[in-house]
């Protein structure tokens, strides 16, 4: 079981953010930090059967809100994933790869922060320490999570910690996928 206080640091910060209302991209193509990850991610979803037919854009700016690590801006027009430069460069590469995906998902699925069969994660940051202490102290495992306490899917609204994005990246994976509607 993981120690409460490492629970509470994955669900704190870096949380994927609502992005500024955009005319048109910002960036023209895929930032080359991002592409291995990107390519990886469409290769996934090609084994699942499933073809993204409009292209998403990747850049790296400065976000402006201290626990927001990316964030998917979705138009008619065009889709597109602002990463915070400071969190990319001080993350691990599954971290990397684990907000890519969370982002990825957003963009080119269209898919919420939610689980299963469309049940929603709390936004509340709040509400998942509560569900983290409670489930710590043994009072009950909130719905959406595995028994080691790790979310069941990547669209959660923090980035996934190491540890969980290792012990249930197959799951992780068919989970995005599962219910992708393409871009």
């Amino acid at each position: 079981m993981k120690s409460l206080l490492a629970v509470i640091i994955a669900l704190l910060f870096f949380a994927c953010g609502q992005p500024e209302v955009k005319k048109q991209p910002d960036y023209a193509g895929i930032d080359k930090r991002a592409q291995k990850i990107h390519d990886e991610f469409v290769d996934l979803a090609k084994k699942q059967n499933i073809k993204f037919d409009k292209p998403v854009t990747i850049g790296f700016t400065h976000i402006k809100r201290d626990d927001v690590a990316g964030q998917c801006t979705m138009s008619n027009q065009f889709r597109e994933i602002d990463v915070d430069i400071d969190y990319w460069e001080h993350s691990t590469e599954l971290r990397k790869r684990a907000l890519l995906y969370h982002e990825l998902g957003h963009c080119y699925c269209y898919r919420d922060h939610d689980y299963g069969k469309n049940k929603k994660y709390p936004e509340d940051v709040a509400k998942r320490i509560a569900d983290a202490i409670d489930y710590y102290l043994g009072r009950s495992l909130p719905k959406g999570y595995y028994l080691d306490g790790c979310p069941q899917s990547l669209m959660y609204p923090s980035v996934i910690d190491d540890e969980c994005y290792v012990f249930h990246h197959n799951q992780y994976v068919k989970e995005i996928f599962d219910r992708c509607i393409p871009w």
